[in-house]
């Protein structure tokens, strides 16, 4: 049986069947709903979400072969159905998302952090960096093109530095209805798409 550790990912299929199935009332989930309800998770039953997963699914639970990085208001269902997008029917999607991979360190961490807890901070980096070198590759997702909000976080750049560095292949991912609005957006006004490379 595979060991869960620090960067367990889990499978795409995996997510979204458990996604579909929360006990929510609001209809379109975004990823800080999801991590609002596994913080109750977690306080509830003091364990990592992915050794939940494996407890119910062994086969669940793997090695990562692509970390996400993610605005917290991108609703969840579209999130991972562009993941499910971009491979072709059939391949074998171990997802690292901190929102649900992360879950002990994220949901006993203050909102507030302290900006002088180095260690904190560099325990995050240190995992960061572990992660985004084993992966295939990274993707950076953005719901709506000319307004990537993920692309304007701190931690979201720091990933972007450690993908080029460490592996060159890093992936913008937009939702299909997204990416039409791109090519119509930049068809009608080429110069929309450098005021989006220049945020």
């Amino acid at each position: 049986m595979f060991k869960v550790h620090e960067d367990s990912g889990v499978r795409l299929g995996f997510l979204r069947v458990y996604i579909a199935g929360l006990p929510l009332q609001k209809q379109d989930l975004n990823c800080y709903d999801v991590h609002t309800y596994l913080k109750s998770f977690h306080e509830e039953k003091q364990k990592n979400f992915v050794e939940y997963v494996r407890e119910i699914d062994a086969n669940a639970v793997a090695e990562p072969n692509i970390v996400v990085s993610h605005p917290w208001n991108a609703s969840i269902s579209t999130l991972l159905e562009s993941i499910e997008r971009m491979h072709p029917k059939g391949s074998d999607v171990i997802v690292f998302m901190d929102l649900f991979c992360k879950t002990d360190k994220c949901m006993n961490t203050p909102l507030s952090l302290d900006p002088y807890d180095t260690n904190y901070t560099l325990s995050f980096i240190k995992s960061a960096h572990n992660i985004i070198s084993k992966t295939r590759f990274s993707v950076i997702y953005i719901p709506c093109w000319n307004e990537p909000a993920g692309l304007q976080r701190l931690w979201c750049a720091f990933e972007i530095m450690v993908s080029l560095l460490y592996k060159g292949e890093l992936i913008l991912l937009f939702p299909e209805s997204e990416e039409h609005k791109l090519i119509s957006d930049v068809t009608a006004d080429p110069m929309s798409f450098l005021n989006f490379l220049v945020i």
